[in-house]
């Protein structure tokens, strides 16, 4: 009986994850930012962090310190770390209906760790053989690094020119050209 109980219970609770989960990909998350930033947490409250800015990589503000809204673990997804004064990061955020800074994504695809000059993306791919684990501090997190410049270049280069980053694999040369920026080729890739 309670083996019949506990895989009932796995059952459930891995349907709601299913149902109600789906990570956003890189493009779905700087379409959907009001802003995307480099940042580092300066304070940590109950509900929120205090984050100071030194870049913005989309939107504008004459602003550099934010207060945006904690992302908090849940059954289907968790942050990579516990908020820490001194994080760097990139935050991907926007205003959510109350009007307060909220990240992006059920599983927190929006914030992305800096991590020696590199910008660390959670893998949301099961089993995905091309991503490596990044030890920062005592945490470990697995996923894909890109370099801070190419990160930059990329999201500039999405920006200005979306349609053809999203046509890309509709076009019959299918990657025959390079794009020479592993973050626009992990951005391409997620749009099959």
């Amino acid at each position: 009986m309670k083996k019949a109980t506990i895989i009932l219970l796995l059952v459930f609770f891995n349907n709601i994850c299913q149902a109600k989960y789906r990570p956003l990909i890189l493009s779905e998350l700087i379409d959907n930012a009001e802003f995307i930033g480099n940042g580092t947490i300066i304070n940590v409250e109950k509900n929120n962090i205090i984050v100071q800015f030194s870049m913005f990589h989309k939107g504008n503000s004459k602003y550099k310190i934010f207060r945006i809204q904690k992302f908090k673990d849940w059954t289907c997804a968790s942050r990579w770390a516990e908020y820490r004064i001194g994080q760097e990061e990139v935050f991907f955020f926007s205003r959510n209906q109350n009007r307060k800074m909220v990240i992006l994504g059920a599983g927190n695809e929006g914030e992305m760790p800096i991590y020696k000059n590199n910008v660390i993306y959670k893998n949301t791919i099961p089993f995905d053989k091309t991503t490596k684990n990044y030890t920062i501090g005592k945490n470990e997190i697995n996923g894909y690094s890109f370099s801070l410049d190419e990160f930059k270049s990329g999201i500039e280069a999405y920006l200005s020119n979306k349609n053809y980053y999203q046509n890309w694999n509709k076009k019959k040369s299918k990657m025959t050209k390079k794009l020479n920026n592993t973050f626009l080729e992990k951005l391409v890739f997620e749009l099959q």
